[in-house]
């Protein structure tokens, strides 16, 4: 049997949800699945006000990992800005339902999110990165309560958060079975 080393290409998201983390509701929520600049959008008001999390799923990653596959690594990439500097803190976490549970206690990053009138994707995380966890379950991943969260927290007064297009990767091992049975004779 042979170890295999791939990943499942990028995933985008098929839906998502505000969650009622915070005090301030995600808009455009169909928005997330495609890079169209159509946005989804969170704005906070005024300063040290948290947002509710964008709770992104994933429908097409349960069949991409094979059963039993060793997770090495999860890549996540949020094409999105913020409307000033005033936002100073997002974080995307690795949840394992709807209400924020984050997979390990450290399954969570925060990311720079550039400032400006237009999009520029913000990338996080690499291949081999199990964002803090010693390991990371397939079975955790494949379920179809995963989610992958967006929150801005931190504002220093007004500003909003624009996500166009959140995709996420999964890197993974996994044996290949051997072939067992007939041998196969070409040209007899």
């Amino acid at each position: 049997m042979a170890e295999v080393s791939a990943d499942t290409g990028w995933i985008s998201a098929s839906s998502a949800s505000s969650d009622g983390a915070g005090s301030y509701v995600w808009s455009g929520l169909t928005n997330v699945g495609a890079s169209d600049n159509a946005r989804a959008s969170v704005s906070l008001p005024s300063s040290g006000l948290t947002s509710d999390r964008l709770n992104c799923a994933f429908s097409l990653l349960a069949s991409a990992i094979p059963d039993g596959a060793t997770i090495d690594g999860v890549e996540a990439r949020v094409e999105c800005y913020r409307s000033n500097t005033n936002l100073r803190t997002t974080t995307l976490s690795l949840c394992s339902d709807t209400a924020g549970t984050v997979i390990a206690d450290t399954s969570s990053k925060d990311i720079a999110v550039p400032a400006g009138s237009s999009t520029a994707e913000a990338y996080v995380s690499t291949g081999s990165d199990l964002w803090g966890a010693g390991s990371i379950a397939e079975s955790a991943l494949t379920d179809s309560a995963f989610r992958l969260s967006v929150l801005t927290t931190d504002s220093l007064g007004s500003g909003a958060l624009y996500a166009d297009h959140v995709q996420i990767k999964v890197y993974y091992t996994y044996t290949e079975p051997e072939l067992s049975g007939a041998s196969l004779f070409w040209g007899i």
